[in-house]
């Protein structure tokens, strides 16, 4: 991914979303123009929803990509809060209805953490997952071994390259955090 202004995070999540539903044969979600919903205009504040089988996403509420301070949201990366990482979250929404398999479910059978602090219920805690799974599998992989397994079981991953390669052009200090999440969930495995 070499833009990542709003507006072509926008239109990769998108095409994230489609070649993902593609590659798994299901059915493809509405995708209303991106920005706001007409008829949740003063109740609903957030960035993303996914609402009777329709991905809304309002990019101009979705983070862009933190180069320093607190911000470390980057597409692909653990915390992915841009529009191309909002499109897999709500992805992850439509998933659960389409895998029939409810979140609760795989988040008893793997019994691992969530991913990021946006996971107040079970639901949340699979999109957040989900949306890892699809941006980055690899990293899935690395950091919630047996989230990725219970996920793989429902779906298949697109083909992608190793995580590292998937996060080009992020800062030092956000792959220097994935690579230590990784170490870090390798030994609570190696300790299992």
């Amino acid at each position: 991914m070499k833009a990542l202004d709003r507006d072509s995070l926008t239109r990769a999540g998108r095409a994230l979303v489609v070649r993902f539903c593609r590659h798994n044969g299901w059915p493809l979600p509405k995708m209303p123009t991106p920005g706001p919903i007409p008829w949740a205009r003063n109740r609903w504040q957030g960035c993303g929803l996914y609402s009777r089988g329709r991905i809304f996403v309002h990019p101009a509420r979705c983070a862009a990509p933190g180069y320093r301070g607190r911000a470390w949201s980057w597409p692909g990366y653990i915390i992915d809060r841009t529009p191309f990482g909002v499109y897999a979250h709500e992805l992850g929404h439509y998933a659960e209805l389409m895998l029939r398999w409810p979140a609760t479910t795989t988040y008893h059978a793997s019994g691992e953490r969530p991913l990021t602090s946006y996971a107040p219920n079970h639901s949340e805690w699979w999109a957040e997952m989900f949306r890892l799974f699809v941006t980055n599998p690899d990293l899935l992989r690395g950091v919630r071994p047996r989230t990725f397994r219970c996920l793989a079981k429902m779906c298949e991953p697109l083909p992608a390259p190793r995580w590292g390669l998937l996060l080009a052009g992020a800062p030092p200090r956000t792959v220097a955090m994935a690579q230590r999440r990784i170490k870090e969930a390798g030994r609570r495995e190696a300790n299992r």
